[in-house]
C-alpha cells in the first residue's frame, strides 16, 4: 500500500480532524490570492497566496502529504517547494506503514537537498533502503 493511499484512508477515517483545518487554510490563502487589491472584488481563483509557502515549512510530513491531496494547486505548491522536505521526521502514524520504496519517494521530494532524516520506530526500513536515500542525498548530515 502506497503512502498516498494510506493518507487517503486516514483522511476518510478522520475527515473532520485532518481535512477541515487544511481546507480552511487553503481557502484562506486562495481567497487572499484571488482578490483584486484595487476593487476588493473576487476574481477567478488563482494560485495559492505566497504566504502559504511560509506555512509549509512548519508542517510535518503527514500534514504535507495530506495537504497535497486537498486540491491540485496545493499539490503543486507542496511538490514544488523544497524547503519543507529538507528535514524529514517520520513518526506516528506514518512510521508503521513506511517501507523502503515509500521512504525513497518521500525523500526524493527534497531533490537531493535532504539534510536531516529521523525515522522514529520505522521497523520496516532496511539498511538497503536507508543506503539508497543517503546515496541520493549527499548533503545529509543527520540520520
Amino acid at each position: 500500500m502506497g503512502i498516498l493511499h494510506y493518507v487517503e484512508n486516514k483522511m476518510h477515517e478522520s475527515k473532520e480532524y485532518f481535512m477541515q483545518p487544511l481546507q480552511i487554510l487553503y481557502a484562506f490563502f486562495c481567497h487572499l490570492g484571488s482578490k483584486n487589491r484595487y476593487t476588493n472584488r473576487e476574481t477567478e481563483p488563482g494560485p495559492p497566496h505566497e504566504a502559504l509557502f511560509f506555512v509549509l515549512a512548519y508542517l510535518d510530513v503527514f500534514d504535507l502529504l495530506v495537504m497535497s491531496e486537498v486540491c491540485m494547486p496545493l499539490r503543486d505548491a507542496v511538490s514544488k517547494d523544497v524547503l519543507p522536505w529538507r528535514n524529514i521526521i517520520i513518526e506516528r502514524p506514518l512510521n508503521s506503514r513506511l517501507s523502503d520504496e515509500i521512504l525513497v519517494q518521500i525523500t526524493s521530494k527534497a531533490h537531493g537537498r535532504l539534510r536531516t532524516l529521523a525515522l522514529i520506530n520505522c521497523f520496516k526500513i532496511t539498511d538497503d533502503g536507508l543506503q539508497t536515500v543517503i546515496e541520493k542525498n549527499h548533503l545529509i548530515s543527520k540520520v
